[in-house]
């Protein structure tokens, strides 16, 4: 896993960093191909179940999705506490 450069963090869609990504993007894997070429039987790479189909997560990917989870449910869990602490209220009130 690559170092995160939390410089970047927060910044928009800025075109001269998503160039960059792209071509170290490629870079790595024009060189993976290369090394599979190299360690790997003509006919195993020619083969199924060679892993290309699975997503490559990078660290700032998944603490994306982990964000965005908690957008999704803390609202709800706030509104589920505040009811809770309302009908308390009210319970001990009436």
């Amino acid at each position: 896993m690559k170092p995160v450069n939390f410089l970047k963090l927060g910044q928009g869609p800025r075109p001269d960093l998503l160039e960059e990504e792209l071509r170290q993007e490629e870079k790595r894997k024009a060189g993976q191909k290369e090394q599979q070429n190299r360690s790997e039987p003509a006919e195993k790479s020619a083969g199924k179940g060679t892993g290309e189909n699975r997503p490559d997560f990078e660290g700032k990917d998944i603490l994306a999705m982990i964000i965005a989870m908690f957008q999704l449910i803390l609202p709800w869990i706030a509104v589920g506490i505040l009811a809770y602490f309302l009908l308390m209220f009210l319970i001990t009130r009436i």
